[in-house]
């Protein structure tokens, strides 16, 4: 790619779900050889490799059905649950000489109504897939100062809902394409 010609500088990157951070700083098994591969990358690239990961409270498999836990899983504050996942991801990066490099959350969202593979023990929880909390959640991330939260780019996951795997997502501000009102309004 490098010899190609305009190809030399471009931005490189790969994206992440949080399994990989299940191991410090990043998993490395002979099946999953992330932290590898991250290193290798960042020593390869340097500044053009962007460290991207999806990010999302929704499916946090600790997730609980109460009012606290729903408060800081779509709280953008300092102490909500995205901003300490953030700050968990950059000290990864540091740990690996990679704190000065860019990083994007390539997907982030909330569902409503519920989707079916949320984690069980908030399956049938009316408050955690509400309309409200998605409100919450989306008003949030609207606010949410990503520079001084140390995040370079946020993709917000979706304009519409669809279907991963066969299953309906409901993470869409509009329902389907041919929706002209957004779910929130």
């Amino acid at each position: 790619m490098d010899n190609m010609p305009g190809f030399a500088d471009l931005p490189v990157t790969a994206v992440f779900g949080l399994y990989v951070t299940s191991a410090e700083p990043f998993v490395d098994t002979w099946n999953a050889g992330i932290l590898t591969f991250l290193k290798d990358v960042w020593w390869q690239y340097g500044h053009r490799f962007i460290f991207t990961f999806n990010v999302y409270p929704y499916f946090d498999l600790t997730v609980q059905c109460n009012a606290r836990y729903i408060e800081a899983a779509t709280s953008f504050q300092n102490n909500g649950w995205v901003p300490s996942v953030v700050r968990g991801l950059r000290r990864r990066m540091q740990n690996i000489g990679a704190g000065a490099a860019r990083l994007w959350l390539g997907e982030i969202g909330w569902s409503s109504p519920e989707s079916p593979n949320v984690p069980a023990q908030v399956a049938g929880c009316e408050a955690f897939s509400s309309l409200d909390t998605f409100k919450k959640f989306y008003q949030g991330f609207l606010e949410w100062d990503l520079a001084s939260a140390g995040v370079d780019h946020a993709f917000y996951f979706s304009i519409h809902d669809s279907v991963n795997f066969h299953l309906p997502e409901h993470f869409g501000l509009i329902e389907h394409c041919g929706s002209s009102e957004c779910k929130i309004q």
